[in-house]
């Protein structure tokens, strides 16, 4: 949504504005059955671009890792594939559960005092400061994990959180203030690149630069907010393209294609594979949620975690 020249742009910030106050179950429910119909897809793009594994045992390690919680291993069956993996971007799967699993522990402790949350908010930069230098260039099989747990981009999510917490104190901050924000986000991009501040780039987004995206793609959400619903009503296909675009190019490299022709083959078809599962996986897996939570009224539903500002 937001324009930037890193390989990742901030997710963490627009959904965790939003889903610190659904149920958790409810999203990881959606959550592992699109993956796991994306996997099974997955093998099929993988034999077409003509992996093939060395054994057995290796296909089972693969496939248990990626029905799991460790997708970011990568065997060495798919290195050959166009990308150096089958499906890349899915390493953040493990990141974004840790969250969810921090986040509780998170909410018990500071409940709905924004000092807390401020103070996490500082704590888990200084840990991605910490952290930067060794998963800048993970030489360890234990920098290579740091990498890939929820420490060095907790502060990202966080700033979802703490942009909640500003907004319900001062709307005004965000309604209407796309320009705004995308002036500030752009000039200090124009800074960033002209000046290479604290070796930032790639998945690592420095804290300034965190703050603004995610200001810009709050403040996006509030100043358009019936852009979404107009051009797909009653739909949420984000979580799909994420899941297929990766294996989708890798066919695409394969096939040789290149240039726009290559860019909107990628468009349709992962929009087209966002699409079914959406349609066929997703949202039957929220509805069946919702309709296994529903209790007689009086009874108390599943647990929610509420972060609501106090006055």
């Amino acid at each position: 949504m937001a324009c930037t020249r890193h390989d990742a742009p901030l997710p963490p910030a627009v959904e965790l504005f939003g889903i610190t106050a659904l149920r958790l179950s409810t999203s990881i429910l959606k959550f592992f059955r699109a993956l796991w119909a994306c996997v099974a897809v997955s093998i099929f793009i993988a034999l077409a671009c003509g992996a093939r594994p060395s054994s057995t045992g290796e296909v089972v390690s693969w496939l248990a890792a990626q029905v799991t919680v460790f997708q970011f291993y990568n065997a060495d069956f798919l290195r050959t594939l166009p990308t150096g993996g089958l499906n890349g971007s899915l390493w953040t799967i493990p990141v974004e559960l840790q969250f969810y699993a921090v986040l509780p522990v998170l909410a018990f402790f500071a409940r709905d005092r924004w000092k807390a949350w401020t103070g996490f908010g500082v704590a888990a930069a200084a840990g991605m400061m910490i952290a930067q230098p060794w998963i800048s260039a993970p030489l360890t099989i234990g920098a290579k994990l740091l990498g890939v747990s929820v420490l060095p981009y907790l502060f990202y999510f966080l700033v979802g959180v703490l942009a909640l917490q500003v907004f319900r104190r001062a709307p005004w901050v965000f309604r209407g203030k796309l320009l705004h924000w995308g002036i500030l986000y752009l000039a200090w991009m124009a800074i960033e690149s002209s000046v290479n501040l604290g070796g930032w780039g790639g998945n690592q987004l420095g804290m300034t630069t965190a703050l603004l995206l995610g200001g810009l793609t709050v403040a996006t959400a509030f100043t358009v907010p019936s852009l979404a619903s107009r051009l797909l009503p009653a739909q949420d296909i984000s979580y799909g393209i994420y899941l297929y675009h990766v294996p989708l190019i890798n066919l695409l490299l394969i096939l040789r294609l290149t240039g726009g022709v290559a860019y909107g083959a990628l468009v349709v078809s992962a929009s087209i594979c966002a699409f079914l599962s959406w349609h066929l996986i997703e949202q039957p897996a929220l509805r069946m949620k919702r309709h296994s939570s529903r209790q007689p009224a009086g009874s108390r539903g599943g647990t929610e975690i509420r972060l609501a500002a106090t006055g």
